[in-house]
């Protein structure tokens, strides 16, 4: 989500109210985070061939799907505190109900 909200990810929403992303601009943002970011976080751990044994965890896929779950988590908690807000807006005792209810009973 912070990609998203920084600009380093550019994405706009759909009229579902989902983050949509270019496939282009995703590659793009996770090799720039893998490259830069990453180097420093992560030990890359090379076996006697050489090759690369980088953790899944480090995969330029997989922190493109983390990105789009905090945008898609975020989103959700915004939609829970709004809805949060209207159950409790909704549940406020009315001025006067009370009163209403009573003339209503009595007739």
């Amino acid at each position: 989500m912070r990609a998203l909200s920084s600009g380093d990810l550019p994405a706009h929403r759909d009229n579902r109210n989902a983050w949509q992303i270019e496939t282009e601009a995703l590659d793009k943002w996770a090799s720039d985070r893998s490259g830069h970011v990453l180097d420093n976080a992560r030990t890359e751990i090379l076996d006697r061939s050489g090759q690369d044994r980088t953790p899944l965890s480090d995969t330029p896929e997989t922190l493109a799907r983390l990105a789009v779950a905090e945008a898609r988590l975020a989103d959700v908690t915004a939609e829970r505190d709004r809805l949060a807000a209207l159950l409790e807006k909704a549940l406020e005792p009315q001025p006067g109900l009370i009163e209403r209810l009573a003339r209503l009973m009595r007739g």
